[in-house]
């Protein structure tokens, strides 16, 4: 591909992700959270498609990606289980703040 080609699918890249984030802009947290958990099971399901395909090939030892993958998913819920726990203070401080008011 030459370099004006790569500009063009760079640029029709960058207008998707600026629309998903005005669209994301007015939405609600419940739907932000359900559309993060939809990305994140298509995620899952491609990783596990890509296991399937790297283990067919290297079924005799063990796994570095299957190791790999496991790990991000802990740092993963890790993050999630870190903001969620900020959001809940976040939400607690405005409604103490609220309360005060």
């Amino acid at each position: 591909m030459d370099f004006t080609g790569q500009f063009d699918d760079l640029q029709k890249r960058i207008a998707e992700a600026k629309a998903a984030a005005q669209a994301a802009a007015t939405e609600t947290r419940d739907r932000l959270k359900q559309r993060i958990d939809q990305a994140q099971d298509d995620l899952d399901q491609a990783t596990a498609v890509t296991e399937q395909k790297a283990s067919g090939a290297t079924a005799a030892k063990p796994s570095k990606w299957a190791q790999m993958t496991a790990d991000a998913a802990a740092k993963r819920d890790d993050v999630k289980a870190k903001i969620e726990k900020r959001t809940r203070e976040l939400d607690a401080e405005a409604a103490a703040s609220e309360a005060d008011r």
